[in-house]
């Protein structure tokens, strides 16, 4: 019975002692819930839950009902009460940071405005300054510094996504990249300054330094190390249209090619009637007169387009002329037959004309023998 009380009586002091395997040195350093950890001036002077680690002056200063969070540095994580699985490492970095769960910020004044946030990463001081959306991941010096319900961007780079506010879907990479962003979404800009003045536009895909740096509009398509209007490879996703060396892409072409081109073997998809009607029995061949007097009013020949239609067309579809041309080869094969056919036909009259005189000649010859006998 003495025992009893004497380990009962202990029981009572240690939980007076609020003994509850936690760490706490500071003025004002939390120690209450369990397995914490608070260092600094009123260090998670509130904390009642458990498994935090608060190091810094105020760090994690309002948490009262928080597990598993990570505030090092001063003020940092200063205002979360209820979110959990926090990581804030800087000066003010997740100051504002209520009920949002699952960040990581690092970084002076990282994610400072994050009220509800979640799922968010900000590596760099300012990073994700007024962020309160989700699933952003922002990484370098001021990168989405303005945004505020975009979810789903990932800003790589100084000041990358700066002005970003409500736009989501975007991917930046380099410095200052879409940095005048701020309602556009599903926009791709990889290198330094690309997409420099896109504000609202969407669907675009610029790659390389400066790429679609004068480009504001929507769906298009930059490959280049400059800011040039005519870049090197130039797309409209809203057409389905791509050019090389030129952004003018006319209606109806998929491909614009400004500047020779070489290649090993090209095919065309003809959609035109192959020629060969050309060489069926009803085919209405036009005589070399016809032919004659059509050169002499048209200037060109029949069924070809003159100078006057391929200027005013801006060039010829390659398989269609090939078409024709061969449409004129063919016809040229029939004239050549016939000029053959009649050909022989004089071959064999001179043949017979030969014979004829032949045989004059015998005759005369008969002749002349008789009035010489005579």
């Amino acid at each position: 019975m003495k025992h009893f009380f004497s380990m009962t009586f202990m029981i009572v002091i240690f939980c007076q002692l609020g003994f509850s395997q936690n760490t706490s040195q500071g003025t004002g350093a939390g120690n209450s819930g369990e397995f914490n950890s608070s260092y600094g001036y009123y260090a998670g002077d509130k904390v009642n839950d458990d498994f935090n680690t608060f190091l810094g002056a105020y760090a994690g200063f309002n948490s009262t009902t928080t597990n598993y969070n990570v505030n090092l540095g001063a003020r940092s994580g200063y205002s979360t009460t209820t979110g959990d699985n926090n990581s804030f490492v800087g000066y003010r970095s997740g100051y504002s940071n209520t009920s949002g769960f699952n960040n990581v910020f690092v970084g002076r004044d990282a994610g400072f405005k994050n009220v509800g946030g979640d799922y968010n990463t900000f590596i760099g001081s300012y990073a994700g300054y007024t962020n309160t959306a989700n699933y952003n991941t922002f990484v370098g010096y001021q990168t989405g510094y303005l945004n505020s319900s975009g979810d789903f961007n990932t800003f790589l780079g100084f000041k990358a996504g700066d002005a970003n506010t409500t736009a989501s879907n975007n991917t930046f990479v380099g410095e200052n990249t879409g940095q005048a962003v701020t309602t556009g979404g599903n926009n791709t800009f990889v290198g330094r300054r690309a997409g420099y003045s896109v504000t609202s536009g969407t669907g675009n895909v610029f790659l390389g330094n400066s790429a679609g740096a004068q480009e504001t509009g929507s769906n298009r398509l930059y490959i280049d190390n400059s800011n040039a209007t005519s870049p090197l490879i130039y797309g409209n996703f809203s057409s389905n249209q791509l050019g090389v060396n030129t952004n003018n892409l006319p209606s109806g072409y998929t491909l614009a090619v400004n500047g020779k081109t070489i290649t090993t073997e090209v095919k065309v998809d003809l959609t035109t009637n192959w020629p060969d009607y050309v060489f069926d029995k009803n085919y209405s061949l036009p005589s070399l007169q016809e032919v004659k007097v059509y050169i002499a009013e048209k200037g060109h020949l029949i069924n070809i387009p003159s100078a006057e239609e391929i200027s005013q067309n801006n060039g010829f579809h390659l398989g269609e002329m090939n078409a024709k041309l061969l449409e004129k080869i063919e016809e040229l094969t029939l004239y050549t037959l016939q000029q053959e056919e009649k050909l022989k036909k004089l071959e064999q009259v001179q043949v017979s004309l030969d014979k004829l005189l032949k045989v004059n000649a015998l005759l005369i010859k008969r002749i002349e023998k008789l009035e010489s006998s005579n």
